[in-house]
């Protein structure tokens, strides 16, 4: 690519390259995006992006990447979007992100989108995202995590979107999301919950959408949702809820859809479905309940 100083956009998806020679993209000063996904790699030499100070979008997704060097992402210092989905990387280096994270301090953009579904992380090294202070999308699902470090999310205020479907999430911690007071959006569904600590959520006032759906949920605390003012549907399907506590959602003003589908409830939880002025959809086929008491609904709009 020697000569192209004024490219802006490459492509080389849907190819077959196995290797990328170290300087290939040397003299690329104006790039902006490049995509290398859809090929064979399975390893990338270190400094392959040094020159790519003006690329603002990288995706090297659907690949057979295995891990990354040290510092790969230290020269883009505009970058806003990284895709790794659907490799085979089965750890971070530590400090993969500092770069990035660093950005903001200067008075730049930094990191806005960050796609890391699709692989074989078993773990997220303690600190792996402080200082991504302007990220909004952060997707980790179809991964291999059981369990997630202590404050890994609490400087992500700006973070709208977390994706944590289909990993082995057995528990989580209380105050697993402290910090995300921007979050909007928390998919945890197909993982192996058995229970959620009183606390999870607190501070999550701005969640819109929460999915619980596909665990092994058989109890849930009292007042789990009591901070959750924003929270507009609720996914709890595909669990293994007997039954739910009284006032479950008390104070959800919001709250339009719940979805309890594939439960075990045996009989209807009415009063948990009390002080729900904007409920809209209540699901709850697949469930053991025998019979409705006449007064079932009373509480509903």
């Amino acid at each position: 690519f020697q000569g192209l100083t004024e490219l802006r956009m490459l492509s080389m998806y849907g190819n077959t390259l196995s290797s990328l020679p170290a300087g290939l993209f040397d003299g690329l000063t104006s790039l902006t995006n490049l995509g290398i996904s859809g090929n064979q790699l399975q390893t990338l030499p270190a400094g392959l992006f040094n020159n790519l100070t003006s690329l603002t979008s990288l995706d090297l997704s659907y690949n057979s990447l295995q891990s990354l060097p040290a510092g790969l992402f230290d020269p883009l210092v505009h970058l806003q979007s990284l895709s790794l989905q659907h490799n085979k990387i089965a750890s971070l280096p530590a400090g993969l992100f500092d770069s990035l994270s660093r950005l903001q301090t200067l008075g730049m953009t930094g990191l806005w989108r960050l796609d890391l579904s699709q692989n074989d992380l078993t773990e997220i090294p303690g600190g792996a995202f402080d200082g991504l202070t302007q990220m909004y999308d952060l997707s980790i699902s179809s991964n291999k995590l059981s369990t997630l470090p202590s404050g890994i999310f609490d400087q992500l205020a700006s973070l709208t979107y977390l994706d944590l479907e289909s990993n082995i999430l057995g528990n989580l911690e209380a105050g697993a999301f402290e910090g995300m007071t921007g979050l909007w959006q928390l998919d945890l569904s197909q993982n192996d919950l058995t229970e959620i600590p009183g606390g999870a959520f607190d501070g999550l006032t701005q969640m819109y959408d929460l999915s619980i759906s596909s665990n092994k949920l058989s109890t849930l605390p009292d007042h789990i949702f009591a901070n959750l003012s924003s929270l507009y549907n609720a996914d709890l399907s595909a669990n293994a809820l007997a039954s739910l506590p009284a006032r479950l959602f008390d104070g959800l003003t919001q709250l339009s859809y719940v979805d309890l589908d594939g439960n075990a409830l045996t009989s209807f939880p009415a009063d948990s479905l009390v002080d729900l002025p904007a409920l809209r959809q209540l699901s709850l086929a697949d469930n053991r309940i025998a019979c409705i008491p006449p007064t079932a609904f009373a509480a509903l709009p």
